[in-house]
């Protein structure tokens, strides 16, 4: 946003959004992911109020300033704030079909480390690699190469447990 005057707008769009969610899914939303990364703790009321639990935030977010610029701010994995929510990032990122992609061998790099330090591997993705409407083998490339890195991470760290988001964060946000 880009001054104070616009924030009733963004708040009541959030709690639209929250009530779509509740009409499709029968259920409140636990998790917020901020559209483009970017996001400002003034709407955390906003999102508890709305049944929000967790919000996903890389580690440095960009904040608009309210004056239509940007800063980045530090948001710490697992940090509970007053309304109840807890930030999360993802640590690891899987972009098959980005460009300078070069194999599953970065993301495992960054799962060794998260593991190392005694922390999840919370892999980020997007759909885009999986899909193929426009091009079958984009799909293709994706599906592979996750089934490449799936086979790599098996092999490297039997006891490995995947999970979904919601139960991921559970798991982080407790042992915190």
């Amino acid at each position: 946003f880009e001054n104070s005057a616009q924030i009733p707008f963004l708040q009541e769009s959030l709690m639209d959004g929250i009530e779509l969610f509740q009409q499709i899914f029968k259920r409140k939303p636990t998790l917020f992911v901020p559209g483009n990364g970017i996001y400002h703790p003034q709407f955390n009321d906003t999102l508890a109020k709305g049944g929000v639990k967790f919000i996903n935030a890389q580690l440095f977010v960009d904040v608009p300033d309210g004056k239509g610029g940007m800063r980045k701010s530090f948001f710490r994995n697992g940090k509970k704030l007053n309304t109840g929510i807890q930030y999360y990032a993802r640590n690891c990122a899987f972009e098959p079909t980005a460009g300078g992609y070069n194999g599953i061998e970065n993301t495992i790099e960054q799962i060794e480390a998260s593991f190392r330090w005694k922390k999840p591997a919370i892999i980020s993705t997007h759909r885009v690699n999986f899909i193929g409407a426009l091009d079958p083998l984009n799909r293709e490339k994706g599906l592979d190469e996750l089934g490449k890195l799936l086979k790599e991470i098996i092999l490297r760290w039997p006891e490995v447990e995947f999970m979904s988001s919601k139960e991921a964060m559970k798991v982080v946000c407790n042992s915190q």
